[in-house]
């Protein structure tokens, strides 16, 4: 009972977020950012939610599965990677190298539990609300990879 009520605080939160937020497509360039120069393929098994930041020069908050968080900014000749205090060049090669370490590492940070021990009921639940606001910005929509069927509901 109690995992429903979580399950329905949940939904209920992530309703009332999109219905006040405008969603946004993800632009091209930050989707190309993450999966080619990054290597986050496919994107959808690594990046919970995407947001947009009201800053100069335009950034991104990229939230990832297991909590963890980093900055994409559009600059005038590079894409900037922010991960933890350093930022990232993805122009150079070789500092694109090592935004993917440092990202890699943020990829295999164990996922913040919430005090109760997994059961397994909840395998593949990615939850609704991955951080904070990041200055007013709006959610930016991730377009799905491959478009899934969904399951035909069984006839009585």
């Amino acid at each position: 009972m109690k995992l429903l009520r979580e399950q329905i605080k949940k939904e209920i939160r992530k309703i009332s977020e999109e219905l006040g937020m405008r969603k946004y497509p993800l632009p091209t360039e930050i989707r190309s950012t993450l999966v080619n120069d990054l290597k986050l393929r496919p994107l959808i098994r690594y990046v919970s939610n995407v947001k947009a930041a009201n800053t100069i020069p335009p950034s991104y908050m990229i939230f990832l599965h297991n909590g963890q968080s980093f900055a994409l900014y559009i600059e005038d000749r590079s894409i900037v990677a922010k991960i933890g205090s350093k930022s990232y060049y993805l122009v150079d090669m070789e500092e694109n190298n090592e935004a993917i370490k440092e990202l890699n590492r943020l990829l295999t940070q164990p996922i913040p539990s919430s005090g109760e021990e997994d059961t397994g009921d909840q395998a593949g639940d990615t939850g609704g609300d991955t951080g904070g606001d990041t200055g007013g910005g709006a959610d930016t929509e991730m377009e799905p990879e491959e478009p899934a069927d969904e399951p035909e509901e069984p006839t009585a």
